[in-house]
C-alpha cells in the first residue's frame, strides 16, 4: 500500500512540475503578432529626390542616400555618391530635371522598392528624356536609395 501511495504521489508531483513548466515555457516565448501593414509614399520620395536634384540641395539629398548606392552602375560609398553630385552640379549649374508622368512601383522583396519614372533633363542646352529608376531599401524602418540610375545607362554598360 505504501508502494502504490509512493508511486501515486510521485506521478502526481511529476504532473503538475511538467504542468508548470509548460506555463513557464509559453509565458517566456515571445508573442508574434502579425506586422501591420506599412503604407510608404514612394511618390512622394521620388519627388524629393527630384526637388533636391533640381536646386542642388545636397543635404537634402545626403539624407536621401544609404551608405552604399549603385550610382550609375558603380557601387559608390555615401560620401563618394554625394562628391560625384556635387562635382555634377558644380560642373553644369545650368542643369535642370523634371519628371514626366507617374511613378510605376515595383516590388523587388519586403525591404526594396523599384520606383521607375521617366525623366526629362536639361544639360548643356540639349533636352533629353531618359527612363530612370530608384531603388529604395528600408534599414531599420527607414527607406533609403541604394541604387540611382537610368535604363540608357545600363544598356550602355552592358
Amino acid at each position: 500500500m505504501k508502494r502504490i501511495l509512493l508511486c501515486l504521489s510521485s506521478l502526481v508531483l511529476a504532473m503538475f512540475s511538467c504542468t508548470e513548466d509548460k506555463a513557464k515555457s509559453q509565458e517566456e516565448k515571445p508573442v508574434l503578432r502579425p506586422r501591420q501593414a506599412e503604407v510608404v509614399d514612394f511618390d512622394s520620395k521620388v519627388q524629393a529626390w527630384n526637388m533636391a536634384n533640381k536646386a542642388a540641395r545636397y543635404v537634402e539629398l545626403a539624407d536621401l542616400y544609404a551608405d552604399e548606392v549603385v550610382y550609375y552602375g558603380s557601387l559608390f560609398t555615401h560620401e563618394k555618391c554625394m562628391n560625384n553630385k556635387r562635382i555634377f552640379f558644380q560642373n553644369h549649374p545650368d542643369f535642370y530635371q523634371r519628371l514626366i508622368g507617374e511613378v510605376k512601383l515595383d516590388t523587388l522583396s519586403s525591404d526594396e522598392m523599384k520606383c521607375t519614372f521617366l525623366k526629362r533633363a536639361f544639360l548643356d542646352g540639349v533636352t533629353s528624356d531618359y527612363p530612370s529608376y530608384l531603388v529604395f531599401t528600408r534599414f531599420n524602418n527607414q527607406w533609403l536609395i541604394t541604387s540611382e540610375s537610368d535604363y540608357i545607362t545600363d544598356e550602355n554598360l552592358r
